[in-house]
């Protein structure tokens, strides 16, 4: 035997979890629930503001691993999420949200399991304003532009006729 004979009964089984310990981590030995944690990574604020109709969301989940579980992405135009949408669904950690109206919108993305049950709490919600450029504001700038478009193409067509009668043809 490889253990003297004075090392018997509870002193043997000492030394056994102490050498387990020392070979595996801790973690193994006394298992834990995973910590389950799903929140946004992009935008990195929990308010974002989106000044045309499309935003990038990104996300990461913590705890689990990847290939045993998949995300929903849901939005709302109401804090309760009480009527959400269900805008992506898959193992992405990413999506691009387009087409959106002047408004608020909530965010948040559910860790599903292969059989769709929630996993965690959902992530904190992300809220989303979209404004669009003032309509004014458009006006004016188009306005200016042809402005400039017009009194360009006067000052050509005023210089070809000048330089014509000066040369006589």
């Amino acid at each position: 035997m490889i253990f003297p004979k004075k090392i018997k009964g509870r002193r043997l089984f000492f030394i056994f979890i102490v050498s387990l310990s020392l070979l595996f981590p801790s973690s193994f030995l006394f298992a834990q629930e995973p910590t389950l944690k799903v929140a946004f990574t992009q935008p990195q604020t929990l308010e974002a503001e989106a000044p045309e109709a499309w935003i990038q969301l990104e996300w990461a989940s913590q705890g689990i691993p990847p290939e045993s579980i998949h995300y929903e992405l849901h939005s709302c135009q109401s804090l309760d999420f009480s009527s959400s949408t269900l805008r992506y669904r898959g193992k992405d950690t990413a999506s691009l949200i387009s087409g959106l109206n002047p408004g608020d919108y909530f965010f948040e993305v559910r860790l599903m399991n292969q059989d769709n049950t929630l996993l965690t709490q959902t992530s904190q919600p992300l809220k989303v304003t979209v404004k669009f450029i003032d309509f004014k504001i458009v006006i004016t700038l188009l306005s200016l532009g042809l402005f400039v478009f017009a009194l360009t193409v006067f000052t050509i067509l005023f210089g070809h006729r000048n330089n014509r009668q000066s040369t006589g043809s």
